[in-house]
């Protein structure tokens, strides 16, 4: 991952951006480069601080949230997409997978999860936060609580459909193989599946 990992920011609330900003500020390696609440003022401001990665909102007013990926795209291809939002329905996020975001973050997410998310982002593919990738579970809607995954598991769960082996989470996430199979059974477990293969066939085709 490149260091500083430059962030810009986007959103049209000036209160959640303003608390968001100084926080994002604080991370290791990271710096915020610019923000706005305004998503034309936005667009200009790239070409002016070329960021690595930016923060947008999905509900933006006078350009949506998609039409402002779409821009981005149109002027900024290389550019990493991370989408806030209080939507979490499946096919809104399918719909923002599908215009180019990069990653999707629900804002009830916890701080450490949008952290976690902006360094797999940085570093390529397309990643969901829990609360998101949640919205994709067979068993999600009118589950009880002790049927949804940690956020641990969730980020596992990421990894698996990445492809990442055993032994490469365990050390991406610096924790034993132990751990992580104890985490890939729990998983099985939660969702109600058998095995791996069919539980990421599952949640690919409903992306």
């Amino acid at each position: 991952m490149k260091i500083p990992l430059r962030v810009a920011l986007l959103d049209d609330h000036a209160l959640f951006l303003s608390t968001l900003s100084p926080v994002v500020a604080r991370w290791p390696g990271v710096e915020v480069v610019g923000t706005a609440t305004d998503p034309v003022r936005f667009l200009d401001l790239l070409a002016e601080t070329r960021p690595d990665v930016i923060l947008i909102d999905w509900h933006l007013k006078p350009l949506s949230g998609l039409q402002v990926v779409q821009r981005v795209r149109e002027r900024f291809p290389a550019l990493r997409i991370i989408v806030l939002s209080m939507e979490n329905r499946p096919e809104k996020i399918r719909e923002a997978l599908a215009a180019g975001v990069d990653g999707f973050v629900n804002k009830a997410d916890e701080i450490e999860d949008l952290e976690n998310l902006l360094r797999r982002v940085a570093e390529g593919g397309q990643h969901l936060s829990p609360h998101s990738l949640q919205s994709f579970s067979p068993l999600h809607a009118g589950t009880s609580a002790q049927n949804t995954l940690t956020s641990r598991e969730n980020e596992v769960l990421d990894l698996i459909m990445q492809e990442y082996s055993s032994p490469q989470i365990a050390e991406r996430l610096f924790v034993s193989v132990t751990t992580v199979k104890t985490h890939r059974k729990n998983i099985l477990r939660k969702l109600g599946f058998k095995d791996f293969l069919s539980l990421v066939r599952h949640l690919l085709n409903r992306r």
